[in-house]
């Protein structure tokens, strides 16, 4: 499955490891202007291009501090295709008061997405230790799309 990550912090790189671990095809996107100054996985794709990073993925990951939401979704919103599920991550609440699913709803309404939350620490994902999400998805297609894609090593817990 092409997965992509979109953050390349220590969590972005830590899922994007652990995606890769499970056989999956996996990219990283970053605002660096020189990707070859950012470490990732063995094996990862890196670019600071939205196109190249959206290209035939069917999961993405939004995984960067929750006051880039905005401007994330401007940037992929050209290449969102019908069938992607977005998996958002960021936490934190917004300067206006909203959280980051609400942000991302009014900025791409109609788009999939899921809400992946720990208790995890990157450090142990990243380290392939084995850990547990909550995820809360739209529907149960959805949550086994993107458990599937994670058999090894994570558990996943439905809501």
């Amino acid at each position: 499955m092409k997965i992509t990550v979109i953050g390349s912090g220590v969590y972005g790189k830590a899922i994007a490891n652990l995606a890769l671990h499970n056989g999956n095809d996996v990219t990283i996107w970053t605002e660096q202007k020189d990707v070859t100054k950012v470490a990732v996985p063995e094996g990862v794709k890196i670019t600071n291009s939205y196109r190249e990073a959206m290209q035939d993925a069917e999961l993405v990951f939004i995984l960067t501090s929750s006051k880039y939401t905005a401007s994330i979704c401007e940037g992929i919103k050209p290449y969102i295709e019908e069938d992607m599920i977005f998996i958002l991550g960021s936490k934190g609440i917004l300067d206006d008061g909203k959280l980051v699913n609400e942000e991302f709803e009014s900025l791409l309404p109609k788009v999939k997405y899921a809400i992946i939350s720990g208790p995890t620490f990157a450090v142990d994902i990243a380290a392939l230790e084995p850990v547990g999400f909550t995820l809360a998805t739209m529907g149960k297609k959805d949550f086994e799309k993107i458990t599937n894609a994670f058999k090894d090593g994570v558990k996943f817990e439905h809501s």
